[in-house]
This record gives C-alpha cells, structure tokens and sequence, in this order.
C-alpha cells in the first residue's frame, strides 16, 4: 500500500526490464490510464508520478508489462488523505482524516 496527502506528489513504482523492452501501462480499477496526462506522468521505465493527488485518486492500481515472453503485472494500493487544522485556545491540533475506496 501507499500512502499520499492531498496536493502532494507520489509516485507508483513499476520498474520494469526485459527484452525485448516491455510496453508497460497502467490502470485504475480496471480502467486505462494515459501515459500522459494533466496530472500523470509515466517515466521511461514504466512507473507513474501522480501529481496534485486527489482524495478520488484512491484505488487499485495496476502496473502491466507486456512483451513477446509474455505479460506480467503488479497492484498497488494507493490511499489518499486529507489533513485539517483546527485552532482551540491557541494551539493547533492536526487530525488526519483517511478516505479509503473499496473495490468491488
């Protein structure tokens, strides 16, 4: 699992080698990322930077490398929370708040 806060950058790693080179792409709960996006960035070596992470950008990713030996893939759990402050006589406390998405 990995764990992010609200408007932070994190990245899901999926390193991959073989040859021939592995074509890797990713998907959120079964639904297709593009290698590039406002907010998503997938590095040469097939990991992807989340930038800007939303409480929505909780799920089940999944890492998928494909090439003519044969395709494998990796899930990764990302948990995204929020943080508020609250002032009570001068001091600060912070409380954490955990949004978790399950996945049918």
């Amino acid at each position: 699992m990995v764990a992010a806060t609200v408007n932070s950058r994190t990245l899901l790693s999926c390193d991959t080698i073989g040859l021939p080179r592995p074509q890797v792409r990713w998907e959120k709960n079964g639904r297709t990322i593009p290698q590039a996006g406002a907010r998503y960035v997938m590095s040469r070596s097939g990991s992807l930077q989340l930038n800007d992470v939303q409480v929505d950008d909780s799920g089940t990713y999944r890492c998928i490398a494909e090439n003519s030996a044969g395709t494998v893939s990796r899930d990764i759990q990302l948990l995204v929370h929020g943080t508020h402050n609250f002032i009570v006589n001068n001091f600060i406390f912070f409380f954490f708040h955990f949004y978790i998405c399950s996945v049918s």
